[in-house]
């Protein structure tokens, strides 16, 4: 018959059973060792219980940075491990000994694993590593309104071959075309694509004063255009005046040389080749921009706050040198530092001995 055990404490009960049993004669080990086996066999099942605890706390921070999972507000670790997450600050996770888990932010915390300078380090390291956090978050934002313009455009294309207008901003948009009213795709302040009536529009993203009140002066002289068709003498007074007899969209822009003109919103690349609100996208979001880094731990952290991931600073073997750990098994429970087992192979020796 088949006997299933588990864990360390069934195996210290065989050893107990065999114990007792042993023949006269026979090597029976002293009290003392069968002690320390127990101790081994019960610390593997703490060792092992706290890898399980630890892996699901990280992968539910993980799950909640991705928006894959809510954050349950009754657990205080969980909240603010989040957070720190969410806000590139570096952080520990530390298991209680009755497994109850908390979060500690590396700014807030003792440091006891590090001395005097190496918590001087760390301080600054966090400290620097803020001007960085910030540059990712531009960074990030940046290419987030940068998508909300194609993905703008290619709901205009699809619009164009008779698609329903669905979003509030497609309806706004499809609506001006068809009142013949100069309509602009743009951001709010929220950063939400928006159709904008020109009509009514300040047009304060233009950073440049002249070219702003030129703007603001054509589109003035627009509005007694449309309402005065028989005043138009100039050629974009007339291209207005076509696009809305035709129903098409149409706005107001400076071309190259800085003059007025008379653009649709979708505009065909000429490099790419393909159709694109490019030329009405701000030039602040085209430029390139690059997060400004001094040293490989600002590398790595930088990383993996793009990637909505845990961390905390640490040194090197050298004990001199700043490294970034990822917020992963290895590196929560500290199963990447050598374990000194210098005492322990003197108290077996000492054990052997007497």
């Amino acid at each position: 018959m088949a006997i299933t055990v588990n864990g360390g404490a069934a195996a210290a009960s065989m050893l107990n059973v065999a114990l007792s049993n042993t023949k006269p004669g026979e090597f029976k080990p002293k009290t003392s060792a069968v002690t320390n086996i127990q101790t081994t066999l019960s610390q593997s099942d703490v060792n092992a219980n706290n890898r399980l605890i630890m892996n699901s706390a990280i992968n539910r921070l993980n799950g909640i940075a991705q928006g894959i999972v809510e954050p349950n507000q009754d657990r205080e670790w969980e909240v603010v491990g989040a957070y720190l997450q969410a806000t590139g600050q570096p952080y520990q996770i530390k298991i209680a000994a009755n497994g109850a888990l908390s979060v500690e932010a590396q700014a807030d915390g003792i440091l006891s694993d590090f001395n005097e300078a190496q918590k001087l380090g760390i301080a600054n390291a966090i400290q620097q590593f803020d001007s960085v956090a910030n540059q990712v978050d531009q960074e990030s934002a940046r290419n987030g309104y940068l998508n909300s313009y194609n993905n703008a455009a290619a709901r205009l294309i699809m619009m164009r071959q008779h698609a329903p207008a669905e979003d509030p901003w497609e309806i706004d948009f499809q609506r001006y075309a068809e009142l013949g009213i100069p309509v602009q795709v743009g951001l709010n302040g929220e950063g939400e694509i928006v159709a904008i009536n020109q009509l009514e529009h300040d047009f304060s993203e233009v950073e440049d004063i002249d070219d702003r009140l030129k703007l603001l002066a054509a589109r003035d002289e627009l509005k007694f255009i449309l309402e005065n068709p028989g005043s138009a003498t100039k050629s974009w007074h007339h291209l207005a005046l076509g696009n809305r007899t035709d129903d098409d969209d149409f706005l107001l822009v400076l071309d190259d040389d800085g003059e007025i003109a008379i653009r649709n919103n979708l505009h065909r690349d000429t490099p790419a080749s393909q159709l694109s609100l490019n030329h009405i996208t701000p030039q602040f979001l085209k430029d390139d921009f690059e997060v400004e880094t001094t040293s490989q731990w600002q590398v790595d952290a930088a990383d993996l706050y793009r990637q909505g991931k845990g961390f905390y600073f640490d040194f090197d073997h050298t004990g001199t040198n700043i490294v970034t750990r990822e917020q992963n098994l290895t590196y929560a429970l500290n199963l990447h530092k050598p374990v000194d087992r210098t005492q322990d192979i003197i108290k077996a020796q000492l054990s052997i001995l007497t």
